[in-house]
């Protein structure tokens, strides 16, 4: 993947981690053990954060 800036790279990381946090978050609401279930909604607030 080329990026002509930083701002594009930036840009692009951005929207990863707003992509993966809300993949947790569906995962999180699909599954039946508890544990699993605050480990993923966890690490999909870590992700949405570092988007953001």
């Amino acid at each position: 993947m080329a990026f002509r800036q930083v701002k594009d790279l930036l840009a692009w990381i951005h929207g990863f981690h707003e992509q993966l946090g809300a993949q947790y978050a569906r995962l999180a609401e699909l599954q039946q053990d508890e544990r699993m279930k605050m480990a993923l909604v966890f690490l999909g607030d870590r992700r949405r954060r570092r988007g953001g």
